[in-house]
């Protein structure tokens, strides 16, 4: 009985040390994860649904993401190298990382912020996936009819006589309405600021005549409303891409090839129509991620 007590003793610290070892290992690899900031509204989430299933599918990298509910803490973050990949915009790279230089082609904001992030934060930009989220404007269907309404243009000669509902944010920020109105000079009848949940119903309820809006909102498609055209280029394009932070760029060279394996596969359209599935029809983002990527072949 005493040797087999023995014996079951030391089995026992064995097969212990074993779990230990294995904890060991577990917690060396989680250290060693590459970690994903994302938010948890409609769009964050579909984006870094994307992001992880693309990466997951296309390379062995451990991967982990966090909540980060802030674009500055998810950018504190990125300096502190508490995150790694940070699915963003470029016009958030452009306004709040770096200064609006009054640049408004798409191209030539990406070749300036793919130019600065790298020279002073040893940041990689991704290549832009193709879809823009920019602030916009819309009307209802019956205004846009009524007054011929098709871009800025058409909605500044008769802002005068309709009302606008807007969120405090996007009548106060510098890259929202102050960019309207300057290009522009248009003036509404009334503005109404109210909570940005709460607009849409506003709307809905015949107590506005146009909506200030992100242009992938998917109130716009549920509620058949006519986006807009800002033909004079005055608001900062908000194409969809992300921050890697360079060491871990070098490190996983693959990670950068399957995040551009995006690049330009995501148009402002799908993007929005994705978020209607998510917000309108009650999907999980991540099935309606999933199926978009397989609809383009990606994985």
């Amino acid at each position: 009985m005493k040797k087999l007590t023995v014996f079951t003793l030391i089995l026992c610290l064995f097969v212990t040390m074993l779990a230990i070892c294995g904890c060991d290992k577990e917690s060396e690899q989680a250290d060693k994860s590459v970690i994903l900031a994302q938010q948890t509204w409609t769009e964050a989430s579909v984006m870094a649904d994307l992001l992880k299933i693309i990466i997951q599918e296309k390379t062995d990298i451990p991967l982990k993401s966090v909540d980060l509910e802030s674009e500055i803490i998810q950018w504190q973050a990125m300096q502190q190298k508490e995150v790694d990949i940070w699915p963003t915009y470029i016009s958030t790279l452009y306004t709040s990382v770096l200064k609006d230089t009054g640049l408004r082609e798409p191209d030539k904001v990406y070749e300036y912020v793919n130019k600065e992030l790298p020279a002073k934060y040893d940041m990689i930009c991704s290549k832009c996936f193709g879809f823009s989220d920019e602030y916009g404007l819309a009307a209802t269907s019956q205004v846009a009819e009524k007054y011929d309404l098709h871009t800025f243009s058409d909605l500044a000669k008769v802002a005068g006589e309709l009302v606008l509902v807007s969120d405090i944010n996007f009548m106060d920020r510098p890259d929202g309405f102050p960019l309207i109105k300057e290009k522009y000079e248009m003036d509404f009848k009334e503005v109404k600021n109210i909570g940005i949940n709460v607009k849409y119903q506003a709307l809905k309820a015949g107590e506005a005549d146009i909506v200030a809006c992100y242009i992938t909102d998917a109130k716009i498609d549920e509620l058949g409303l006519v986006l807009l055209e800002d033909d004079q280029n005055a608001m900062i394009p908000s194409e969809g891409l992300v921050l890697l932070r360079g060491e871990i760029g070098e490190k996983y060279p693959e990670l950068e090839e399957a995040i551009n394996s995006l690049a330009g596969q995501i148009s402002t359209k799908e993007m929005r129509n994705m978020n209607y599935q998510v917000e309108v029809e009650r999907k999980e983002s991540k099935d309606v991620a999933r199926d978009f990527l397989k609809s383009k072949g990606l994985i």
